[in-house]
């Protein structure tokens, strides 16, 4: 019995042994990684798993206050600024503020925004910036915190958590 004209035209996954079509490499469904063969399967379970393993590396950033001007175009305008903010390293932060912090539980005195992605890595890596801030800030006293969903623009607009944090 000789094999189909379908099977001739076919090749085999390195990983599972399945059947992979030129039409599946032409489209992009099957690629060639490291001299290997990956059917679209095995190539979305590596994705996944490349996916998991990544974990950003990212600093707290901290705004600050941007002076109004009259220009239309200016960073204190709706049509924002071609430089964008201005940022000052978190150690920095405490220093510049005038207002006490108030150690009663009532009341908050400054605030604190952290944001990430929408994902599992990305919550991970929040958990990280807000417990190694709260560490390295052993003076604050957190009176309510916030969470919000929103577009968060940047290379590209994303789905950010927000989290606002009142101390």
């Amino acid at each position: 019995m000789s094999p189909s004209p379908a099977f001739d035209k076919g090749m085999i996954c390195d990983e599972c042994g399945a059947v992979v079509y030129q039409e599946h490499l032409d489209r992009g469904l099957a690629v060639r990684r490291d001299e290997k063969l990956l059917c679209p399967h095995c190539l979305a379970e590596q994705k996944q798993a490349e996916a998991k393993a990544y974990v950003p590396e990212a600093e707290p950033l901290s705004l600050v206050a941007e002076p109004q001007t009259s220009d239309r175009t200016g960073p204190g305008s709706p049509m924002g600024s071609a430089v964008g903010p201005t940022v000052e390293p978190p150690e920095k932060e405490s220093t510049r503020y005038k207002r006490q912090l108030v150690k009663t539980g009532q009341g908050a005195s400054r605030m604190r925004a952290f944001h990430t992605k929408m994902s599992e890595a990305g919550l991970r890596n929040l958990e990280i910036q807000v417990n190694e801030w709260l560490d390295a800030n052993p003076e604050v006293e957190i009176k309510f915190a916030s969470t919000t969903v929103g577009a968060w623009e940047g290379r590209h607009t994303e789905t950010h958590l927000i989290v606002t944090v009142y101390y």
